[in-house]
């Protein structure tokens, strides 16, 4: 009945309406060139507004979206602690930390397309961040995790508990005993200082260096500063000194200047548009005049006073104008250079900063010697040792969660770069009554736990506005206020897994893979044009359509294109054939019956239909499955794979078909020698082959069940090596611009960084790589920098070009994922071709097929995993999530030879019944046998471009892919189909 249909609305298309329909095919090229190629189509464009001026808009002219792995950046998986969060609010918790960390790359980072989602596997939430483009990773992980807990503390004026009688002797015996000891060491000094320094000091960082604390001054060690002026170099002390610290015997070793300090005052005069100047009360010219006029009055006796009534500066009415004592670089330089050089006691001529204009009274200028000294040190005990002070500072409620902005600014007074800080509503209040309370005393700003700065209150503060003082670099204050200014991320997350790329390495990916693409699109054409001929040629024409309507697409949907995603691309221009081929090998059989070119072509892409349906079908259940296991890698070459399929079936049944209808009308009605099957008039018909393969069912099923026995004890014995993906860990890549050093080298130099199990390989002529136990960042950055030292001689760069680390968790997870992938494709595979052969349930139940062709596939799976265990025992060669890609792929694709011969199965036995199953069987294995080896042909020519210039990163991917598509030929030949016959015969044996 659809046969009759589809014959009668060939019969009703006119000339015109086949014409317009290959129209339609052409518009539909340019097109999609368009949008792939929009610079050569702007060009054209430009050309025309050239000759015409009527003004025609250019095209957006963006790239394709381009993976990590692809143009470098990380890849960073955090895994959201909700333990203590209720089920019902987790996802939206999670949700909380995903718009959290997209602010911070996108501001902090300056990342323009991050990928910021997501996911769930079981009762774990993860969240993925892409980060294309970006270098510093550790930047990038110190932006996305870390939670900053600003705290505003006041002190704590609570003392401590007094020490009981047991307490206090424990006290007094330890310091007699430690008095005791520093004595002897003092006895023992004198003859051998650096023996004595061995035996007897308590302080490690200088054990090992004879007690050398080296240069002091006043401020590090007051006591034996003071000891040290009093003596010359060489001499040990006749006393002990004693410190906080305990007991010190001390030796003077050298003497030299140390830093000029300067001690001024100074009365500033801001000016609207000065930096800093917030209530400005003068014009330029008006402050000029003010501190002219300041200049003339001012003397040292009255300058504290001039400064408390006249200087705009905050806070200038109770320190009158005192900067303390300030070193070089601790003021801006104009300030600096006239206050450095003016003579003590006397006041300069107006100075202009850019905080305005300013007068400088210089009181004291002094160079501080300082002394190199070692010592022995004998710790004593405090109080505070045996009971704990209670904390120096205690909350006031001021925290984060009152600031309303955070930015970077500089203190006019020294020109250091700091964090300001403004309140909302709740905190403005509460640092109001913070600063009325504490007027003269300290108040601690705390991060994250540590003091970063402990200002004295000199008044109260009424305009909810801070600063952080530091000593930031730019660079420093302006991620701390990037992070502020983020929030603290409502979850606390944990980084489990990480991938970074370098560009060098993702440039070369992208080459290789461009190539590849190339090449087999090349020798797929070449194939079917010299074996199909003309139908060749239309099928070439057709797979040009497929590939620039795929890569629109891939563009207009905003598909990111990954490695693995290029490999599912290059996949698919096989895949895509298959259909062409499928429509061809019914062609020529059609042709061969007798039947006309036009009734041929048309009977042809009918009964070629159920089975281009049904193996793509299975095609796209595995990619289904694939995205469902939440891994990038899987997921691009899902994505790009499903898109081909998609796409393939398309081009073969409207584009290759319409094309086909349009040429053969060139012809006469029984064709010519340019179509294969073409008969001469005076020719008989050409039988279809017949070997017996049933016949000698129980040896094909008998070897091959053989061959996955051994291929099981294999994978039993050897098992498969797991790569980070699998086992968890981390593997760095390096480059080596000149001289790559030697496997024992680099095993050396592990060793001395602790790092024993180490396994080292080289990568290509330059590079290497190291697979280590899980590192985490700070260790990373680690090992970077002490390779750098170690091998970087004579310009030798080291390029980091990857970078990846799995935890525990996650590789436990992608190993279960794995397998239920595997599995759920098994059973999707099986209900869809029962649910496709419902109506041949007879004599061979419908769901059997489904069974058979898995029992084939298991063949497939067992002969690729037992190759990549050899691989594995004798090479080394790890299985990555590649691979477990390799094998879904196998599972979806590899069926489709089985597919093409059930479905002529089913086809026969609707049409001549199934008096003899195996006949049938055999006969239709026999009309399906060239179609099986040109459609596995066609996708095994892509997969050896990949392999052989697809790089090394999907090589053992495209291995995997290789042998499981060319058994999975195999296995529909001598096991499915064997199978099927042996079934229906013990059924009727009963």
């Amino acid at each position: 009945m659809a046969n009759k249909y589809h014959q009668a609305v060939a019969k009703n298309l006119t000339r015109s309406t086949i014409r317009w329909r290959v129209a339609g095919v052409a518009i539909l090229l340019v097109a999609s060139l368009t949008v792939v190629l929009p610079n050569y189509a702007n060009s054209g464009i430009n050309w025309i507004n050239s000759k015409t001026n009527i003004g025609l808009p250019q095209l957006p002219a963006g790239g394709f979206n381009l993976g990590l792995d692809l143009q470098g950046g990380a890849h960073l998986i955090y895994e959201a602690k909700t333990d203590n969060i209720a089920a019902a609010d987790r996802a939206d918790s999670v949700e909380g930390v995903r718009d959290v960390i997209e602010r911070r790359v996108r501001g902090g980072l300056g990342v323009a397309e991050p990928l910021v989602q997501t996911t769930r596997v079981g009762e774990t939430y993860r969240v993925i961040v892409e980060l294309p483009g970006v270098k510093d990773v550790n930047q990038a992980i110190q932006m996305i995790g870390g939670t900053p807990v600003l705290e505003f503390k006041e002190e704590n004026n609570e003392p401590p508990r007094p020490l009981t009688a047991t307490e206090q002797k424990e006290l007094k015996d330890f310091n007699t005993a430690a008095k005791k000891k520093a004595n002897e060491a003092l006895v023992a000094a004198k003859t051998d200082f650096a023996g004595a320094v061995t035996k007897y000091t308590e302080d490690d960082r200088s054990k090992n260096n004879g007690g050398d604390i080296g240069f002091i001054d006043s401020r590090t060690f007051p006591e034996i500063f003071a000891w040290a002026k009093t003596v010359k170099d060489g001499e040990i002390g006749k006393n002990l000194v004693e410190s906080a610290e305990g007991y010190s015997v001390v030796k003077r070793v050298a003497e030299k200047d140390g830093e000029r300090y300067v001690s001024a005052s100074h009365i500033l005069i801001c000016f609207l548009g000065a930096e800093r100047c917030d209530n400005p009360q003068y014009t330029r010219d008006q402050a000029t005049a003010k501190i002219a006029e300041l200049k003339t009055k001012a003397t040292p006796q009255n300058f504290a006073q001039l400064a408390r009534e006249n200087s705009t500066e905050p806070g200038a009415a109770d320190r009158e104008g005192d900067l303390g004592k300030f070193k070089k670089g601790e003021m801006v330089p104009a300030f600096e250079a006239v206050a450095f050089d003016l003579p003590v006691g006397t006041i300069s001529e107006p100075v202009e900063t850019q905080f305005g204009f300013h007068l400088i009274y210089k009181t004291n200028d002094e160079t501080e010697k300082q002394y190199q000294v070692s010592r022995i040190l004998a710790r004593t005990k405090t109080e505070i040792d045996i009971v704990p002070p209670v904390s120096q500072w205690k909350p006031t409620g001021l925290s984060g969660k009152q600031l309303a902005r955070a930015e970077v600014t500089e203190d006019y007074q020294t020109g250091q770069v700091q964090v300001s800080l403004n309140f909302d509503d709740e905190g403005v209040k509460l640092f109001s009554e913070i600063t009325t309370r504490n007027v003269g005393k300290p108040v601690a700003i705390l991060l994250d736990g540590e003091e970063i700065s402990v200002p004295t209150v000199n008044e109260p503060i009424l305009s909810g506005s801070a600063v952080i003082s530091g000593g930031f670099t730019l660079m420093e204050a302006k991620l701390l206020a990037q992070r502020l200014n983020s929030g603290a991320l409502p979850v606390p997350v944990e980084l489990v897994s990480q991938q970074s790329v370098g560009a060098t390495l993702g440039f070369d990916s992208l080459n290789k893979s461009f190539k590849a693409g190339l090449i087999g699109l090349a020798v797929v054409i070449l194939f079917m044009i010299l074996y199909y001929r003309l139908s060749g040629i239309l099928a070439a024409l057709s797979l040009a359509v497929y590939a620039a309507l795929s890569l629109a697409i891939f563009k207009l949907v905003g598909v990111t294109l990954t490695l693995s995603g290029i490999a599912g691309f290059v996949l698919s221009i096989g895949m895509a054939v298959d259909a062409n081929v499928l429509v061809f090998e019914r062609l020529k059989e059609e042709l061969r019956l007798g039947k006309s070119l036009k009734s041929a072509m048309e009977e042809a892409f009918v009964r070629a239909w159920t089975s281009i349906r049904d193996s793509n079908i299975t095609g796209l259940i595995s990619c289904v499955f694939m995205v469902w296991m939440g891994v990038g890698f899987v997921q691009g070459f899902a994505v790009t794979l499903a898109i081909g399929i998609l796409v393939s079936m398309f081009s073969a049944v409207i584009i290759t078909r319409t094309l086909a209808r349009w040429i053969f009308s060139w012809f006469k009605e029984d064709g010519n020698w340019l179509f294969l099957g073409h008969l001469k008039k005076d020719a008989s018909a050409k039988s279809v082959t017949n070997i017996p393969f049933i016949k000698y069912s129980w040896i094909w099923v008998g070897f091959s069940g053989l061959v996955a026995l051994v291929c099981l004890a294999i994978t039993v014995m050897w098992g498969l090596k797991p790569g980070i993906d699998f086992a968890g860990g981390s593997l760095l890549e390096l480059n080596f611009t000149k001289n790559r050093p030697t496997l024992e080298q680099m095993r050396g130099a592990f060793d001395e960084l602790e790092l024993k199990n180490t396994i080292v390989q080289n990568a290509g002529e330059s590079g290497l790589i190291a697979r280590f136990n899980f590192l985490t960042e700070e260790q990373h950055q680690f090992i970077l920098k002490n390779l750098r030292e170690k091998f970087s001689a004579d310009g030798n760069e080291i390029r980091e070009e990857r970078f990846e680390t799995v935890g525990a968790s996650v590789s436990s997870q992608l190993r279960k994922r794995a397998l239920g992938a595997i599995i759920l494709v098994s059973l999707g595979i099986i209900f869809y071709i029962a649910y496709a052969f419902r109506k041949v349930s007879r004599p061979v139940a419908s769901w059997k097929y489904g069974a058979l062709a898995i029992v084939a596939l298991i063949h497939d799976l067992l002969l690729v995993i037992a190759v990549f265990a050899v691989l594995g025992k004798y090479f080394g060669t790890e299985v990555d999530v590649g691979f477990v890609v390799a094998l879904l792929t196998v599972l979806g694709y590899s069926v489709n030879d089985t597919i093409v011969v059930f479905d002529r199965v089913r086809e026969n036995l609707l049409r001549r019944g199934s008096d003899d199953f195996g006949a049938v069987v055999n006969f239709g294995l026999n009309q399906t046998l060239m179609r099986s080896i040109n459609t596995t042909l066609t996708t095994l020519l892509p997969l050896f471009a990949l392999y052989f210039a697809g790089g090394d990163t999907i090589h053992n991917f495209s291995l995997a892919l290789l042998i499981g598509i060319a058994s999975g030929a195999y296995s529909s030949i001598f096991i499915a189909s064997p199978l099927l016959a042996l079934v229906e015969k013990w059924q009727r044996r009963g």
